[in-house]
């Protein structure tokens, strides 16, 4: 059971530095699960991924969770109004 355990501490810390250096490489402010808001207005949303230079989000409308991609240049940090 150890080994099992050091190993999967060992496989996420090796996905966590891939996906780290991956965002470090294309200069991406922004890290999965941070709040962020579109530049012109919306919802609050939270990053879930990147995908082909876009970042990915999502975000609940009150009926359900929606989710879209948006050029990084698009978001600023944070919910704050």
């Amino acid at each position: 059971m150890r080994i099992f355990c050091a190993q999967t501490a060992r496989t996420l810390a090796i996905h966590y530095l891939l996906v780290f250096t991956l965002i470090m490489e294309a200069k991406m402010v922004f890290f999965v699960s941070d709040e962020v808001r579109r530049k012109s207005g919306g919802p609050r949303m939270i990053v879930t991924g990147y995908a082909s230079g876009m970042v990915e989000c999502r975000w609940y409308d009150g009926f359900c969770v929606q989710r879209e991609a948006f050029h990084e240049d698009e978001l600023i940090a944070g919910g704050m109004d």
